[in-house]
């Protein structure tokens, strides 16, 4: 007997799930490597013991009494159980045990396997999070918010109040800032609510831009007194300096339950928030002038005396190609705005006296597009929004965003290729000294072609001759 022991306590060191053998008194007779190992235990160590002797009491009496049932109804049972391993994790198991018989049938004892069942655990507790909450913001999400009737039932709220909530522009610091902006955003907004909710109800992201709050046991005041707090903590973040103002549309119903679906009060929130929203959208236009064109106007970098040149050159440019009064008058627009993207580029970026790292480049390159996106906000700057997103393509197809070529792209792009490019020539920038304008003339000429429209470049060196001759320099 005591040979066989020793050959089953040797084979079980081979597996890797934990086996235990107790006699009927709840002694420890085997125990695998593994089960010493889980608990940090010499080897023998537990041999003779019970589980009093190194568990918690009240751990230690659920064992016991699992035991006695498996002896006393000779059957097979399976429990799950969690131990907090020598490395201090929790560690889950489902556990095995069932009764040991001797030749004459009398139970001796009990057998026990428990597997380790910690990463499927934790897949399910994994998927159950993500399928009730919004991984970005950590609040409640859209599948919640449909079962919420249920969950007011199941908490007997008589009385509910909803708010609902859509973020102001988030399409568009998306398409200026990029993504990880609007991200921010929305990790701020969902504070923001949780903030103003606190333990008065739950705040939900129902979709990309909105949100939902819902609060117990609700009254008009205390929904006025929630919407109060968001919009306040919202002025205080726009104190900061931002590229635009972070808002949000807001709209609220309150309700009897045992009257009203839930669903009719989020439709009646819903209904508010978007007459707030329409009325948003009416002054967004003035807003971007006053916080993005107005202090563009300001700056020296783009404008100043640089965009009067530009301006200069693009209309002696125009006037040549017969342009009209209207088109002119564009094609003057543009040439003052054509780098109105730039603003969300750090200056450290447009200033750098030096080589720019590639996502130094790839914030530059982003600012064509980011001009389209503001230009097209005004009406004023909409006409040549078109302009601003194509200025930087090539003739031969090389450039960006869109790789246009040749005549794809619109002549007043091409004119603001050229006269944009002698001017950095000329007058230099930080990252590029001023050349003679006879070698300038040279450059386009040698990027004709390639870079810049070869019969554009052939009328502007006209022109830049005919102001020599006069003894201007254009």
């Amino acid at each position: 007997m005591e040979h066989s022991f020793q050959l089953a306590a040797s084979m079980l060191n081979y597996v890797s799930d934990i086996i235990w053998m107790k006699d009927t008194n709840g002694r420890y007779i085997i125990v695998s490597d593994s089960f010493n190992t889980l608990f940090g235990l010499p080897k023998n160590y537990v041999i003779g013991k019970t589980d009093f002797d190194f568990q918690p009491v009240e751990r230690a009496i659920d064992y016991q009494k699992q035991d006695q049932l498996v002896c006393q109804q000779r059957l097979t049972a399976t429990f799950k159980d969690y131990q907090i391993a020598a490395d201090g994790k929790k560690r889950f198991f489902e556990i095995n045990k069932q009764p040991l018989c001797d030749e004459t049938d009398q139970v001796t004892g009990i057998i026990g396997i428990g597997r380790d069942i910690t990463s499927q655990i934790r897949i399910k507790e994994y998927l159950k999070y993500f399928s009730y909450y919004d991984p970005l913001t950590g609040l409640y999400n859209r599948n919640y918010f449909e079962e919420m009737p249920y969950k007011l039932y199941k908490r007997q709220v008589q009385v509910a109040g909803v708010l609902i909530c859509d973020i102001d522009n988030l399409k568009l610091v998306n398409d200026i800032i990029g993504r990880d902006a609007g991200d921010e955003w929305l990790k701020e907004v969902a504070n923001i609510i949780k903030n103003a909710v606190s333990q008065q109800g739950i705040a939900i992201r129902t979709g990309g831009d909105e949100f939902a709050i819902v609060i117990y046991h609700a009254t008009p005041e205390i929904l006025a007194s929630v919407s109060q707090g968001i919009r306040q903590q919202l002025a205080e973040k726009n104190k900061q300096d931002q590229l635009l103002p972070l808002t949000m549309a807001i709209g609220q119903a309150v309700g009897d339950l045992t009257e009203n679906d839930f669903f009719s009060l989020v439709k009646r929130a819903e209904a508010g928030m978007y007459r707030e929203k329409m009325q948003h959208m009416q002054t967004m236009s003035a807003s971007l002038l006053n916080t993005v064109i107005k202090p563009l106007l300001l700056q020296d970098a783009g404008l100043g005396r640089q965009g009067e040149r530009i301006r200069q050159q693009a209309a002696g440019l125009g006037a040549a190609l017969g342009f009209t009064d209207e088109r002119m008058q564009h094609l003057r627009l543009f040439a003052q705005f054509h780098d109105i993207g730039k603003i969300i580029i750090p200056e450290s970026i447009l200033q750098k006296n030096g080589s720019l790292s590639a996502d130094e480049w790839a914030a530059v390159h982003r600012h064509p597009e980011t001009g389209f996106h503001l230009a097209r906000l005004t009406v004023e700057l909409a006409p040549v929004a078109d302009w601003i997103l194509k200025h930087h393509e090539w003739w031969n197809g090389a450039g960006y965003p869109l790789g246009l070529k040749g005549r794809e792209i619109p002549v007043e792009a091409r004119i603001i290729q050229i006269v944009n490019a002698y001017d950095v020539m000329t007058y230099g920038r930080p990252y590029r000294q001023a050349i003679p304008p006879a070698a300038a003339v040279e450059e386009l000429q040698g990027l004709a072609g390639v870079k810049f429209d070869p019969e554009l470049v052939s009328c502007f060196v006209g022109l830049l001759a005919a102001a020599g001759s006069a003894g201007l320099r254009i």
